[in-house]
């Protein structure tokens, strides 16, 4: 998992959040979503931040509560 950097941190008067964007090495673009791309499976540009988005992980008071999945479509 590689911890791409903090998108918000907010104090309020009962808890902390925080919200985190991150990136596992291994991430891919689904089939489906290549071919809706119009990219073939040699193309260097599946392993680019333009078709694959970094994951959002909440967190309150440190504990993580909840992973979004993020999926582009051209």
């Amino acid at each position: 998992m590689i911890f791409r950097g903090k998108v918000i941190s907010v104090q309020t008067p009962f808890q902390r959040i925080d919200i985190w964007e991150a990136k596992d090495a291994y991430d891919t673009v689904s089939y489906e979503e290549m071919k809706k791309s119009g990219l073939d499976l040699n193309d260097t540009r599946l392993s680019t931040d333009e078709f694959q988005l970094p994951e959002k992980y909440f967190f309150l008071d440190g504990t993580i509560q909840v992973k979004y999945f993020y999926m582009v479509f051209a």
